[in-house]
């Protein structure tokens, strides 16, 4: 190094200026080529991640609305478990689809939605593990129900005695799907089940709008949901009362035609 700076100095000085100014102007070349490289890299790792980022939000926007048809048609069948036509192999297809969703969020979701989720997930399986109890009951109650109408229309022979024993026998029964029906009705409406549901799915929308960057008035939502609550119940609160009365009066009767 030493020598090349006593070469440099031994030369004229209009050589010597030559020569660095060259030296300058490539440094200044290299350095700028440098500084274009390197944010050139960092445009296309920005480019990278923001194309990571738009993906993964397409996913989300994706599943998320996926997510709330299936907890649609999963809430639909818990609430409709009380008619008779509604079966539990009748909903096993939505139950299906409801688990997968979950499996999806718990790829996509981050931590906070996650837990939203499947705190409503716990909800409403803790719901309907406790319906289906009652539901079960209610199906075996209507095989034999059925059973008991096919043998009095099969068996012509039959004598009165097993006429009536049948007939008895489907009263009961009926009587106690009744029962059933006005049970499981009561442990939507007069229980906290659809209240704890309803506040469960709300932190899961709103965690789906944070996550999908959709700004939100929070407070006009939770309220507006404490609302259409209200007023579910006060529409299935009729149902629930003519349920009951129909129960009562089934329920004097039957002393009257044993007798």
């Amino acid at each position: 190094m030493s020598r090349l700076c006593e070469w440099l100095f031994s030369l004229d000085p209009p050589t010597r200026a030559a020569i660095i100014g060259a030296i300058i102007g490539a440094a200044a070349t290299v350095g700028s080529v440098a500084i274009a490289f390197v944010g050139v890299v960092l445009i296309i790792r920005s480019n990278r991640v923001r194309a990571r980022e738009d993906h993964l939000i397409t996913l989300r926007r994706e599943t998320y609305l996926e997510a709330c048809d299936v907890s649609a048609e999963a809430a639909h069948f818990l609430a409709t478990l009380p008619d008779p036509n509604v079966t539990q192999a009748s909903g096993s297809a939505i139950m299906t689809k409801f688990s997968g969703v979950i499996g999806k969020l718990h790829i996509l979701a981050d931590k906070t939605t996650l837990q939203a989720v499947m705190n409503h997930y716990n909800a409403f399986f803790d719901a309907y593990t406790e319906a289906v109890k009652v539901k079960h009951a209610f199906e075996m109650n209507a095989r034999e129900i059925a059973d008991a109408y096919e043998k009095l229309a099969r068996l012509t022979d039959m004598s009165a005695q097993e006429r009536t024993a049948l007939h008895t026998l489907i009263s009961q029964l009926s009587q106690d799907n009744l029962s059933s029906a006005v049970e499981l009705w009561t442990h939507f409406v007069d229980s906290k089940i659809v209240d704890k549901l309803v506040e469960r799915f709300t932190e899961v929308t709103l965690a789906f709008r944070k996550d999908l960057n959709l700004p939100f008035d929070e407070k006009w939502y939770r309220k507006t949901q404490e609302k259409n609550l209200r007023l579910t119940k006060e529409r299935w609160k009729p149902i629930l009362d003519s349920l009951r009365e129909k129960l009562a009066k089934l329920s004097e009767s039957r002393p009257q035609s044993q007798s």
